[in-house]
């Protein structure tokens, strides 16, 4: 990835129309005959400017990337750039490289930009040595082989439910998820489990009674089935996985025809009994 600001145009020389003198300093001062200058190729330090400058190219990408993580929907270029403290053309040219490196994306016709796949699967590379996190991958996948079905692992990123893995089954279903898909009460089952094992927000206003009975049931029953939601005819069941200090890690569940996935059917044991099994 190379980032950094275009070479501007260099002024002119203040020596320039002076190059006889020039050569004459040089037969006066040069190196002794049968000596070697010093050349400029493998091994001469690289100057000081330059490396300030990639330093700063560097903290420049870090700092977008980081506006970008923080932010709850994609961004317009002059958002970007304001809070960064650069100018749009600076951040159009970094967001390039960004792109290219498949860091970044754009969205939709406005081309607002957001973060891409790949610091989704950077950051899932690193959680993988949080022990249980990765149990709960190795859970999801042995999931998905016994199964036959769809199986995700949901973390709470940046505010939402969002897919950290996404196995696809034997049989394709029709749903557009992916890893980094981001969820909400309305559309899934992992959103509900986070919903009901988080702790409440003190600053958001309190939920209706009915809103508080759910999540009750569902910390009750250790997982939560949902049905036709985003997609008609389509069927979801998830649980939790949790620190010994019952702290909500991730959310594993099963996808699939609901005609396949009933609440009570076989998918419900296999789920809770392979998530039992991981070991803090």
């Amino acid at each position: 990835m190379t980032l950094g600001r275009p070479h501007a145009d260099l002024p002119p020389g203040p020596c320039e129309g002076h190059i006889p003198a020039l050569r004459q300093e040089h037969r006066e001062t040069g190196p002794p005959r049968g000596s070697h200058a010093p050349s400029r190729g493998v091994g001469m330090t690289q100057p000081e400017d330059s490396r300030q400058r990639g330093v700063q190219s560097v903290d420049t990408a870090a700092r977008l990337l980081r506006i970008l993580m923080q932010a709850e929907t994609p961004q317009m270029l002059r958002d970007i750039a304001e809070q960064a403290g650069i100018q749009s053309a600076q951040a159009h040219t970094y967001m390039n490289s960004l792109k290219k490196a498949g860091l970044v994306q754009q969205f939709g016709p406005a081309g607002l930009y957001g973060l891409a796949d790949q610091p989704l699967r950077l950051a899932r590379s690193v959680l993988q040595g949080t022990p249980l996190i990765r149990a709960s991958l190795e859970a999801a996948r042995d999931l998905s082989r016994s199964l036959g079905q769809m199986v995700t692992v949901d973390l709470w990123i940046r505010g939402a439910a969002t897919a950290a893995l996404v196995l696809n089954g034997r049989s394709r279903i029709n749903i557009s998820l992916r890893d980094g898909s981001r969820s909400d009460l309305g559309n899934s089952a992992s959103a509900w489990i986070f919903e009901a094992f988080r702790p409440a927000d003190p600053a958001l206003p309190r939920p209706a009674p009915a809103h508080l009975a759910r999540c009750a049931a569902i910390r009750a029953a250790g997982v939560v089935h949902v049905a036709d939601v985003p997609v008609p005819g389509l069927a979801a069941l998830s649980a939790p996985v949790r620190d010994p200090e019952g702290t909500l890690v991730a959310a594993v569940s099963v996808i699939a025809p609901a005609r396949h996935l009933p609440e009570d059917g076989p998918q419900r044991l296999a789920l809770l009994e392979r998530l039992e099994r991981i070991a803090p």
